[in-house]
């Protein structure tokens, strides 16, 4: 990894210390994107050959993000993640999202409202959390990841981050340890995928 994209390096940080032996490239599932490239922690590993699902709410930001990252694969939304209008397994199960190496949220009211629609079933290499200052849902939030098999790693500067398998020798029986729980998926992928598909169809055009 050449550049950091990140705040404070935390992209830079997670690739020296978790990723730099990695031989292929991963995927991410970025919420609370930005603009994609200012303050973002996906970035630098698109640049690597990554790609994934890349989230951020309508506005201005997401225009901007549509013109950055509308390439190499990722499948890019508006939709409200954590709400009922975007119920986070939904949107995995809408992408085919089998599992994930790193998992970025970040510029969010509410973490552990989005911790809480995550379908557990699929599995997270990695995970880095900016919780938001005034947060108040900090410990529910880590509650929901160790019960759910996942280790406190480090925080660094203002994010957590917490670690799950190797995910590049990921053999489908565990990620780290017994008592992982299954949520199962919610209903309303059809939904998802529909919002998913106009999406492509309106960047499409835009494109032409």
């Amino acid at each position: 990894m050449k550049d950091s994209y990140s705040k404070n390096g935390e992209d830079l940080f997670i690739y020296e210390q978790i990723f730099s032996k990695r031989t292929k490239p991963g995927i991410y599932v970025d919420l609370g994107a930005g603009d994609g490239f200012n303050n973002n922690n996906t970035l630098a590993f698109e640049k690597m050959g990554w790609n994934g699902i890349i989230q951020e709410e309508p506005g201005d930001l997401f225009e901007e993000l549509k013109n950055n990252r509308y390439s190499n694969g990722n499948k890019i939304t508006d939709i409200p993640v954590g709400t009922s209008k975007g119920i986070l397994s939904d949107i995995l199960t809408a992408t085919n999202t089998q599992q994930i190496d790193l998992f970025s949220i970040q510029n969010k009211v509410s973490i552990a409202n989005i911790l809480e629609q995550m379908d557990w079933k699929v599995p997270v290499g990695v995970w880095i959390l900016t919780f938001n200052k005034t947060e108040d849902s900090k410990d529910r939030a880590r509650k929901l990841l160790k019960n759910n098999g996942y280790t406190f790693y480090t925080q660094f500067h203002g994010s957590e981050i917490w670690l799950g398998s190797d995910l590049e020798n990921y053999n489908g029986e565990t990620r780290i340890e017994d008592g992982n729980k299954e949520v199962p998926a919610k209903t309303t992928a059809l939904r998802v995928l529909l919002l998913f598909a106009l999406t492509e169809l309106i960047l499409n055009i835009r494109k032409q």
